[in-house]
């Protein structure tokens, strides 16, 4: 990606992150507060920018404990980013699967991380009547042996 050389090229770069699909934050890593984050932050989570801004990581991640959080975080390199799987917490207290990407900006200090969270809804319930019909297909599967198995003998 070329640098950015002035004003407008930093507007068209705010406009990139602020339609992206995901939700995108920057975290500050001492702290774990949310120092700045994307449109999509706020309509996953259904928090406004202001609200989310005033949160910590623990006020979203329905999932992690602090101790686990601060490990993850421990973990990050600049320029090799993690891959985890969580819940996050709406703003309604429902809750919703999140797979997150987390890199640490290097450049940055204090440290932040940025984080991309993409909402894995839809993942989860096809994986979970993937993980269904195979079971129904294996109970199947056994009774057939079962009844074969028993006319063999009969």
């Amino acid at each position: 990606m070329p640098p950015v050389n002035d004003i407008a090229d930093l507007n068209q770069l705010k406009s990139y992150i602020d339609n992206a699909g995901d939700g995108i934050y920057v975290i500050d890593l001492p702290s774990g507060r949310i120092i700045s984050c994307n449109r999509q932050a706020c309509l996953d989570s259904g928090y406004t920018q202001d609200e989310l801004l005033r949160l910590r990581v623990t006020d979203i991640d329905a999932n992690f404990r602090p101790s686990e959080i601060d490990k993850i975080h421990g973990e990050l390199t600049p320029g090799k980013p993690i891959l985890v799987e969580s819940v996050h917490k709406r703003k309604d207290g429902s809750t919703y699967p999140v797979e997150i990407r987390l890199n640490l900006l290097d450049s940055a200090k204090p440290q932040h991380v940025i984080s991309i969270v993409r909402d894995i809804t839809d993942r989860k319930v096809v994986e979970e009547k993937l993980r269904e019909s195979e079971e129904h297909y294996r109970d199947r599967s056994m009774r057939r042996k079962d009844d074969s198995a028993g006319r063999d003998r009969s």
